[in-house]
């Protein structure tokens, strides 16, 4: 009798019209949410802004599933690869060489990472919503290169031939708006709606060659040799930057030189890598990432011994500067190949969309998608990409390949029904 009347008052709340209202108010906020965190996610100075927006649309997502009025999806070819993979660290936190600094950022740059992908997946999970959360993040990278330049050359006064490097690693927002504004350029037909990814392009690529970043740009001509697969537009495009980089940036050239890159800290570091993983093949360091740094845990200075003396470099990095390398050390050889399944089921979806696909629409995008993933995959082979907006880019081009995916796999005969 309890029971019964229990559940008819729960029933009678589920069709109140404020709770109903409320209900609608939450499926809204969730998206808008995630678009302002995404949007504001190159600005160090709205690191409040940002928590709020994540942490909010977590407890919103959360209250709307239990509650049982959103169908919140796990299912996608990626998740069997991340459930392996977060098993994996927590069998390795036992054997971690810092426990707490372990156990702090499975949840700080993991779990919460993955949070931001399922998000994405399920709340634009249609054309018109994929088409927004595109939008957003090529307004992110245009409208931060204008701002960081402009603050840069104009407010703080430094000449164009000044390195543009204030705030690190936002070279990764640059290639990535960078790579979507081409696909967004190419499909639109009015030229007004044109000028706002032209603009794009031309901030982010100018950012990419005053900063002087040999993987930025790296990334940029690997994403556009995917490009090229389909388009000869691209190729004319590959070119003219090309040309434009050599001609307006000697410096970024002279950053090439074979004697740069051979006598580069980033051999010296991938050594010390090797040599660190032959010590802790299995589990690796653990996940934390403080670890690696750590003179309490890892005697960077020993391992830098230990290798070939015309190998060394003067400049020991206190960070892997490699996004497999850093996942090998962390994780082990485990670990390692759990991350590179889940690139082959990412490159899987992308081969299958590009080439199985009928319509223009998967086709463009599936290449789009897959430039920005290489793009992402040559840039971070250089640099630290697990944490911060680096992975936030890296979950975000993961999101929107699956949603391609899930919207053909719901209108394409040709996709069948199995993941």
């Amino acid at each position: 009798m309890v029971t019964e009347m229990m559940n008819k008052t729960d029933i009678g709340i589920k069709k109140h019209p404020n709770y109903l209202k409320f209900i609608a108010f939450l499926q809204r906020a969730v998206p808008v949410l995630m678009l302002i965190f995404l949007f504001l996610s190159p600005f160090t100075q709205d690191t409040s802004i940002k928590e709020i927006c994540i942490y909010s649309s977590i407890v919103f997502v959360l209250f709307l599933s239990l509650s049982r009025q959103f169908d919140f999806s796990f299912k996608t070819p990626l998740t069997a690869g991340f459930i392996l993979f977060i098993i994996w660290t927590f069998i390795g936190w036992p054997f971690a060489l810092n426990g707490p600094n372990t156990i702090h950022d499975i949840y700080a740059h993991l779990l919460k990472y993955l949070a931001i992908y399922y998000i994405l997946v399920n709340f634009f999970s249609s054309r018109q919503k994929l088409s927004t959360l595109i939008w957003v993040m090529i307004a992110s990278g245009m409208v931060y290169t204008i701002w960081y330049m402009s603050y840069f050359y104009l407010y703080l006064g430094h000449n164009l031939s000044d390195r543009l490097i204030i705030f690190p690693y936002r070279d990764y927002i640059y290639v990535v708006a960078f790579l979507l504004s081409i696909q967004m350029f190419l499909i639109q037909k009015r030229w007004l709606i044109r000028i706002i990814p032209l603009i794009c392009i031309f901030s982010t690529m100018a950012a990419i060659i005053l900063s002087q970043t040999r993987n930025a740009l790296l990334a940029v001509i690997v994403g556009l040799l995917v490009y090229s697969l389909r388009s000869k537009k691209v190729i004319i495009l590959s070119v003219f930057i090309v040309i434009i980089g050599m001609v307006f940036s000697p410096v970024l050239m002279k950053r090439f030189a074979p004697e740069k890159i051979l006598h580069s800290d980033r051999i010296s570091t991938g050594l010390i890598n090797l040599e660190i993983i032959k010590d802790y093949p299995v589990f690796g360091i653990g996940f934390g990432m403080q670890t690696y740094g750590d003179r309490e845990y890892i005697d960077l200075e020993s391992y830098h011994r230990s290798i070939p003396e015309k190998y060394r470099h003067e400049n020991i990095l206190r960070s892997p500067h490699n996004f497999l390398a850093d996942t090998a050390v962390r994780t082990g050889i485990v670990g390692f190949c759990l991350l590179i399944y889940i690139m082959f089921c990412y490159i899987r979806m992308g081969y299958r969309l590009i080439w199985k696909a009928e319509e223009d629409f998967f086709r463009d995008w599936g290449i789009c998608f897959t430039a920005c993933f290489a793009g992402f995959f040559a840039q971070s082979m250089l640099g630290d990409a697990a944490f911060a907006l680096q992975a936030i880019v890296f979950y975000t081009i993961l999101a929107m390949m699956t949603i391609l995916w899930r919207i053909g796999m719901s209108e394409l005969p040709e996709f069948g029904s199995r993941y």
